[in-house]
């Protein structure tokens, strides 16, 4: 039976320890994708104005990019890396999103040129109808009613005042006045100056009648 050498056996242990160490540094030289805003298959009221971020794990290198796709495959923008952030990837839009179906397809180039990509989903909903703002009731009804109202109850007023100088008794004219009297006076002396005349004829008469002495 052959048994391994202790070279062997030492050679094999380096290998183990080298491909230990090798994996570690091959993950860490993508720049991986971190996270984003809005989050993978996220859902946003329309219409979005943004923003729209990709946030890797390292800074990005020249190359690195993403584009916004719209559901028919149409590049609406495209996003750049951060100047402020070199790990950031941010979109520049030139109007809201619209209402429909987006995907974001992105590259990553790491310090060691290492190169990722993936894609992302977005969705933009329809935007919430304002609620219905009540019609106010019609003023001028209202605005009609209240000045006929004070305008109907000067009516009495001109009834009362009408009644009491219909009632009042009218005013005699002064000649109808004067000739009522007049007629009434000589109604009284007619007769007085009647039984003067007949008694005056009498005295006349037994005047006359008296014998001479």
């Amino acid at each position: 039976m052959h048994t391994p050498s202790a070279r062997s056996l030492a050679l094999a242990a380096a290998v183990v320890i080298l491909v230990l160490l090798v994996a570690p540094m091959g993950a860490l030289g993508h720049a991986a994708l971190n996270a984003s805003d809005p989050g993978d298959k996220a859902t946003v009221p329309g219409p979005y104005p943004g923003p729209i971020t990709l946030t890797f794990s390292e800074a990005l290198q020249s190359g690195s990019h993403a584009e916004l796709l719209n559901a028919g495959g149409t590049k609406v923008a495209d996003a750049a890396i951060n100047a402020g952030n070199p790990a950031l990837l941010t979109f520049t839009l030139a109007a809201p999103l619209a209402p429909g179906a987006y995907s974001i397809q992105w590259t990553s180039v790491a310090a060691d040129k290492d190169v990722a990509r993936g894609t992302l989903s977005l969705a933009v909903a329809q935007p919430t109808p304002a609620p219905a703002t009540p019609t106010p009731a019609p003023t001028a009804a209202p605005t009609v009613a209240a000045t006929a109202a004070p305008t109907a109850t000067t009516a009495p007023s001109t009834a009362a005042s009408l009644a009491p100088s219909a009632a009042a008794p009218a005013t005699p004219a002064p000649g109808a006045g004067s000739n009522a009297a007049s007629s009434g006076g000589m109604d009284v002396l007619i007769p007085i100056i009647a039984v003067v005349v007949l008694i005056g004829a009498v005295a006349t008469v037994l005047l006359r009648r008296k014998p001479a002495a």
